[in-house]
């Protein structure tokens, strides 16, 4: 062929023009070309040269010949084929490109280049910067629509379907961040839309990414099956993850209070609306609902609905920007308790103790004030606004330090705390005597009780100063202890009216005080037989 006269090469006169066209004549009729897959010898028309961004890295065809080979045997140059543009031979048309695309697309994944897992990215790349020049050369018409029909595009579901199948989107929203699966939207698979090459494929094709506020929607509007088993837990712990990472990337005006009537599922795997039912978070905290609820010695446990425990055990890491973690946000946005509900509205709508607050107050009375500390804060302003709650919390009876039988015997609003003074002066006139000091099972000083247990004080009426009523609280000990014994060293007792003594003359009510320090004093001499 390289010895074939060119027509631009010379200035043929009228003889040997038509010796040209006798030649390219009769190269229509003869089979002079090698084929590449069998190398069988072919008309010159029925081949055509490969363009170069048809070809692999190793210079062979990207996409299968047919049966009717067109592809020219590899070992003809470049340069020489040019030389037989004049005589007939042509470039590969769209058309025929098309056509070997959708034989490989037809074949079984194993013997399908585009669809094999084994086909590496660097074959990709070039196959889909092929098809985006194959959609801006194919003229409109037939070309294009046999293009849209092309089922190259994986899902995330492993199958493979055309952009003319529907709406697709990727499979991550925003850049980053993961669309669940299972929410009727045809996903594109993310390891393929993670190579750039085929990326701009896609998007060539018309798939686009969805919005954060859409899928929030479709998350939002999907049922929940009132009992879970491992797949619906999976989908809802997926979900719940992306409204928790997609929240940062939310306007401003967008309104977050649709999550209050989301479900999740408890540990029994039913479906649970934290805003209509106390759903609780599990903590190691000896005076959370986790530790308080379980049956423990003589307490039968209370039944409450936890999260299940999956939710939390691969927690998302906090966006970029937002302040809240994981376990904050559930607190925040979904209404997850951390603490027991101290209070509730009735069947009349007035406030009242609630059920796990006068279940810890039965069974687990040493537990009682740990528990009530932690909640105080969060729910302080409606209880001080219910003289009924504030009376039932004063009267609640709680464990003391000292003997077992004395320990329940005082409402909490007559108890003090064991503040080293107070403990101090009352060792002046004990002897085995308890008191009412209450057992905070940790050590507290006058300087440091006050940012746990002030509310105690403030509030619910425990006393922490040297005031009448203090030393009339040890007389009156001192009475109940030794009733049927009689007082032991009773000189403590004559010490210890004349504090009261002081103490009444200092107090606003001198008659009054007077009065009942007189009663119980009196009592205590009937029982003496050495004063």
């Amino acid at each position: 062929m390289r010895w074939l006269p060119q027509r631009n090469s010379y200035p043929w006169d009228s003889f040997w023009s038509g010796l040209l066209d006798g030649i390219e004549s009769r190269i229509q009729e003869v089979k002079i070309l090698r084929t590449l897959g069998t190398g069988k010898l072919d008309y010159i028309h029925k081949l055509c040269r490969l363009q170069p961004w048809l070809r692999d890295k190793n210079g062979d065809p990207l996409f299968t010949d047919l049966d009717e080979e067109i592809y020219l045997a590899k070992e003809y140059t470049r340069d020489d084929l040019k030389l037989l543009e004049t005589y007939g031979l042509e470039s590969m048309s769209p058309s025929d490109a098309i056509t070997r695309v959708e034989k490989d697309l037809e074949r079984d994944i194993k013997d399908s280049r585009i669809k094999s897992p084994a086909t590496d990215n660097e074959w990709h790349s070039l196959a889909a910067r092929a098809l985006i020049l194959l959609k801006d050369t194919a003229t409109v018409g037939p070309a294009q629509d046999r293009l849209k029909q092309l089922r190259f595009i994986p899902l995330e579901n492993g199958t493979w379907v055309s952009s003319s199948s529907g709406p697709l989107y990727y499979s991550h929203s925003s850049g980053s961040l993961a669309i669940p699966d299972d929410l009727d939207l045809s996903l594109i698979d993310s390891e393929a839309a993670s190579n750039p090459d085929r990326r701009a494929l896609f998007d060539k094709f018309g798939v686009i990414e969805a919005l954060v506020k859409d899928v929030r929607a479709l998350i939002l509007k999907k049922p929940i099956n009132p009992v879970a088993d491992a797949g619906a837990l999976a989908v809802s712990i997926a979900h719940l993850k992306f409204l928790y990472l997609s929240e940062v990337l939310l306007e401003e005006n967008e309104d977050q209070a649709k999550l209050r009537g989301y479900h999740v599922y408890d540990q029994n795997m039913r479906a649970r609306s934290p805003t209509k039912h106390d759903v609780y978070l599990t903590t190691d905290d000896a005076y959370g609902p986790s530790q308080l609820f379980r049956p423990q010695g003589d307490a039968p446990g209370f039944a409450a609905p936890f999260l299940h425990h999956n939710y939390v055990q691969e927690k998302p890491g906090t966006p970029a920007g937002y302040s809240w973690g994981w376990d904050e946000w559930l607190q925040l946005r979904l209404r997850l308790r951390l603490q027991l509900r101290l209070t509730k509205k009735g069947p009349d709508r007035k406030l009242e103790l609630s059920a796990a607050f006068l279940y810890i107050e039965q069974h687990r009375p040493k537990c009682l004030l740990g528990a009530l500390q932690r909640v105080w804060d969060v729910e302080r302003t409606k209880i001080m606004e219910s003289t009924d709650i504030m009376r039932e919390l004063r009267q609640v009876e709680v464990v003391c330090k000292g003997r077992d039988e004395f320990a329940l015997s005082e409402p909490l609003s007559t108890t003090y705390l064991p503040l080293p003074e107070l403990e101090g002066k009352h060792s002046r006139y004990a002897e085995d005597e308890g008191f009412v000091f209450l057992d905070l099972g940790e050590p507290i000083t006058s300087s440091t009780y006050r940012s746990k247990w002030g509310f105690l004080v403030d509030d619910l009426g425990v006393g922490c100063t040297d005031d009448l009523q203090f030393y009339l609280a040890i007389l009156r000990t001192i009475r109940y202890s030794n009733a049927a014994a009689g007082v032991r060293r009773n000189t403590r007792v004559l010490d210890l009216y004349e504090v009261i003594h002081a103490r009444c003359r200092e107090a606003d009510s001198f008659l009054d005080a007077q009065a009942e320090a007189r009663f119980v004093f009196t009592y205590l001499v009937s029982r003496s037989t050495t004063y």
